[in-house]
């Protein structure tokens, strides 16, 4: 098949949809289909050559609808309103990945119109039955994925307590966290708190820190790439997700499982969802929920997984697992 995939975010910027979008691009190449790409992200320092499929940057009107014209199926990451008039020129190829919910609180007349294009498509890709049950359109669930060939238990010495992976903004949680620390360091002073990520909430928290008299026991890691990460899950024991925003799924639940972690998330959209029956799920807003399952764990007062259930999970959020539904989806609508 000729692919054309559309995201307005992609490599070289970082985030989870970009993440998604790229290796979704690999994935198909790697199965034998010719994939072209249009983004508005600008390529900054990066060499487009190197990657295995055609990418166009900003194109214009005439050159978007040149490739609208060659391909088989387009794919767009999200409903986007700029761009709606090309998915009805191709409506019978026109496949939706939906990352996100579109109607949420303060979303405005935007996310209702987005929410209402969802019935546009030939097919709707919801990333989570949270995203499914919270679009118009009908869809079919499939998973995200993490990066396999990046997170791994690499069998360190655990010798750091619990770590939070995020941006550092209100919705994420960070400050539950740190609220929960103070109680715990009561009973255990030794505890320690890793936090990675960086974000306008990064003052706050560690002023919080410091008021509550835990700068020994909290460290703020700032942004870590790549080999960094993992190394640094790896040491940590327990990961937890406190997020108080409803997340579409929650990528950083498999990150932590794949790398050895008991995993914590809160109750919110798609976070159970990503981490299925492989940990605790809490609820965000009930604090001594938090308190009591950390100090549990802590405590070593936790039933293990059973090591084969995190494993076949695992395997169901691999990007080759995801490439080839999304392949048999895609076919479906050509036959």
């Amino acid at each position: 098949m000729k692919i054309l995939i559309y995201s307005s975010a992609f490599y070289p910027n970082i985030g989870g949809l970009e993440a998604i979008m790229i290796g979704l691009a690999n994935g198909f190449v790697k199965n034998g289909h010719s994939v072209t790409v249009i983004t508005r992200s600008a390529a900054e320092k990066t060499d487009d050559n190197l990657l295995q499929f055609k990418i166009l940057r900003k194109p214009s009107f005439w050159a978007f609808l040149n490739e609208l014209r060659k391909c088989d199926i387009y794919l767009e990451a999200n409903v986007s309103l700029k761009t709606l008039i090309y998915g009805l020129l191709v409506k019978n190829r026109w496949v939706i990945t939906h990352q996100g919910i579109y109607k949420s609180k303060g979303s405005g007349w935007h996310g209702i119109i987005k929410n209402y294009a969802t019935i546009l498509p030939k097919k709707n890709i919801a990333a989570s039955n949270y995203v499914s049950e919270n679009i118009l359109g009908k869809s079919v669930v499939i998973p995200n994925f993490y990066d396999s060939t990046m997170f791994k238990n690499l069998n360190f010495a655990r010798e750091k307590d619990i770590v939070f992976i995020g941006r550092l903004i209100s919705d994420k949680g960070a400050h539950l966290l740190i609220q929960a620390m103070y109680e715990i360091v009561k009973k255990r002073p030794d505890t320690s708190l890793t936090i990675i990520g960086d974000g306008p909430a990064r003052k706050h928290l560690q002023e919080m820190a410091a008021k509550n008299e835990l700068l020994n026991n909290i460290t703020f890691e700032g942004i870590l790439r790549g080999k960094e990460i993992t190394d640094c899950l790896n040491k940590h024991k327990i990961m937890v997700v406190p997020s108080i925003w409803e997340e579409p799924f929650g990528i950083v639940a498999l990150e932590g499982l794949a790398c050895g972690c008991r995993v914590l998330v809160s109750d919110r959209g798609g976070l159970p969802e990503a981490l299925g029956e492989c940990g605790k799920v809490f609820n965000p807003f009930i604090p001594e929920q938090l308190i009591f399952s950390l100090e549990n764990e802590l405590a070593g007062n936790f039933n293990e997984t059973e090591p084969g259930k995190i494993e076949l999970h695992l395997q169901k959020h691999t990007v080759e697992y995801a490439t080839l539904k999304y392949i048999e989806e895609i076919q479906s609508i050509l036959m």
